[in-house]
């Protein structure tokens, strides 16, 4: 993937961020001009979110400034260093040496004033690990921080790296592909099967996993999407009774809202051929048929970024939907429909201090809310499904209150936008 562009992308969204707080954001991205490399794409995004919107949260006044060069090694190679520094509230030395551990914050005084959790923190610091850094800190308290990693990343060829185009998906002879989705949300539903019709593929849908393995044994299906969580079978147990039907690899694609390095794990083992994290964007989902199916490698997409409640995140929206108002218009008005009933469930769970059905439920909705352009509720549920593994009910029950109050507080945006996409489906 082009790296450069990720860090503009990335510089790009959180340069709005930081301008709300009055912020100086600047960056130095040095020997960067041609930098293609090899590496997990979605990892170091995430790592560099995560650095990034703790430098904004945690800053009142002052600048971030992201730096990335790559080093001039005659020892080692394509040695890159990646470096987040801030002017914010910095952490003290006690405080410096646990504040990589899960569940960890700098003091109570901190997670009094900022809320949250401070998970982004333990995460990117395996992320870097499993990459072969080491996310490494700096930090005096009340003057700032900075967090800085380095890593090895291979040259890749900036042919392999072409933008993706909408076409009809045929095989050979011309016979059109044929998909099964095993998805149980609505929206979800909606969103992906709009996609497909778009590009003249053919599809099934089964709303959970003993659906799909009865239709797997009655038809013909070129590629399987597969959701994880799911009610009567879940898409492992699913995954693994197809695979002992098939024996001619199906690309059986697992679909998920979450971010545990250890659910992907579980999907390949179970017999996934790849995983595909939701909400995800039409280069991504088309990527991901062009990889398996047509043989194409797959394109750099860069992730989109979290929001305030304040306003609806136009660059994820935009990346999903682009000018296909009436696309949107029906993800926006189903999201309208079905959002107070589903997040009655997860207070309910919340309420009868039942932390497995609370993470189910936080882990269905989550995708929902960055389809509509609400990030940062999308992040919360990501919250809420970490605490409620670690039976945490305090945290979980802040949390669900947090994401009841914001649903109602964005209520007037997602009016605003149905509204304002009504107009515009009107028009044409």
């Amino acid at each position: 993937f082009d790296l450069n562009k990720l860090l503009k992308t990335l510089l790009k969204t959180f340069a709005h961020r930081a301008e709300e707080k009055g912020l100086k954001l600047s960056y130095s991205l040095e020997g960067l001009e041609k930098a293609f490399v090899k590496s997990d794409r979605q990892w170091i995004n995430q790592i560099l979110i995560n650095l990034l919107g703790n430098a904004v949260k945690f800053t009142h006044e002052g600048e971030i400034h992201l730096l990335v060069r790559k080093e001039q090694s005659k020892i080692q190679k394509n040695v890159y260093y990646f470096e987040v520094k801030d002017t914010g509230i910095g952490i003290s030395k006690d405080e410096a040496g646990k504040i990589f551990s899960s569940f960890k914050q700098a003091n109570t005084r901190v997670r009094k004033d900022y809320g949250g959790t401070g998970l982004g923190l333990s995460i990117s610091s395996r992320l870097v690990s499993l990459l072969g850094g080491e996310l490494e800190l700096e930090s005096e308290d009340g003057k700032g921080s900075s967090f800085f990693f380095s890593l090895h990343l291979q040259d890749a060829s900036e042919d392999l790296i072409q933008p993706v185009n909408i076409v009809d998906y045929k095989l050979d002879a011309g016979r059109f592909l044929k998909v099964l989705v095993v998805e149980d949300n609505l929206m979800n539903q909606k969103y992906i099967l709009t996609l497909l019709r778009k590009w003249n593929i053919q599809y099934e849908i089964a709303d959970n996993g003993l659906v799909a393995v009865e239709k797997f044994k009655l038809n013909h299906y070129d590629m399987i999407f597969m959701d994880l969580s799911m009610p009567v079978m879940d898409g492992y147990e699913a995954t693994r009774i197809i695979r002992s039907i098939d024996n001619k690899g199906i690309p059986i694609i697992a679909l998920t809202a979450s971010t545990f390095l250890s659910k992907k794990e579980l999907a390949l083992q179970s017999g996934m051929s790849d995983f595909l994290a939701k909400p995800f964007t039409p280069d991504d989902l088309s990527q991901m048929i062009r990889k398996h199916l047509l043989h194409i490698p797959q394109n750099d997409v860069t992730e989109p970024e979290t929001n305030s409640i304040g306003q609806l995140n136009v660059v994820e929206l935009e990346s999903m939907y682009g000018a296909d108002h009436e696309h949107a218009l029906d993800m926006f008005e189903t999201y309208r429909s079905i959002v107070e009933d589903e997040l009655k469930v997860l207070i309910a769970s919340v309420s009868d201090k039942d932390m497995e059905q609370s993470k189910r439920q936080a882990h269905k909705i989550k995708p929902m809310f960055s389809m509509v352009g609400l990030n940062a509720l999308s992040k919360t549920c990501q919250d809420i499904e970490r605490s409620a593994e670690e039976n945490n009910v305090e945290i979980v029950e802040a949390l669900s209150s947090q994401v009841e109050r914001s649903v109602s507080d964005s209520m007037h945006l997602i009016d605003k936008e149905i509204a304002r996409l009504r107009e515009l489906t009107k028009a044409k």
